[in-house]
C-alpha cells in the first residue's frame, strides 16, 4: 500500500511579499515567497480589484496587466494552484491552497 501525503494536490499558501516587489501603479510587479518545498504548485493565481491573472509557471512572481490608480489602497489576493505531481495540466481537477490575503498601496506611475 503505498500512501500519499494529504499535500498531493493541496498546496499550502503563498508567503509573504518580497521587497523585491515594484508598487508602481502603471507597471506593478509582485514577487512572494513560495509556499514550502514539499507543497506541489503548478502556478499561482492572483486576484486584485475583481482582475484575475494567474502566472506562466510556478515561480512565485507575477508582472500585472492592468493598470491601477496611483496612491490606492487594494487587495491581493494569491493562490497556489496544484494540478498533481504526474502531469502539467489538471486532467483530475486541480486544487487551490488557502489565500495568502495582503494590503498594497500603489506608488505613482514610472
Amino acid at each position: 500500500v503505498i500512501y500519499l501525503k494529504k499535500s498531493f494536490l493541496e498546496p499550502l499558501p503563498p508567503g509573504p511579499l518580497s521587497r523585491l516587489s515594484n508598487y508602481s501603479a502603471d507597471n506593478l510587479y509582485l514577487r512572494w515567497n513560495a509556499p514550502d518545498k514539499d507543497s506541489h504548485v503548478n502556478l499561482f493565481k492572483v486576484i486584485i480589484d475583481h482582475h484575475t491573472q494567474v502566472t506562466n509557471d510556478n515561480e512565485p512572481e507575477i508582472h500585472w496587466n492592468n493598470l491601477l490608480e496611483p496612491y490606492t489602497k487594494y487587495n491581493v489576493t494569491i493562490y497556489a494552484v496544484s494540478y498533481g505531481y504526474a502531469s502539467n495540466y489538471p486532467l483530475k481537477g486541480s486544487r487551490e491552497s488557502l489565500p495568502a490575503i495582503y494590503q498594497i498601496i500603489t506608488e505613482d506611475s514610472k
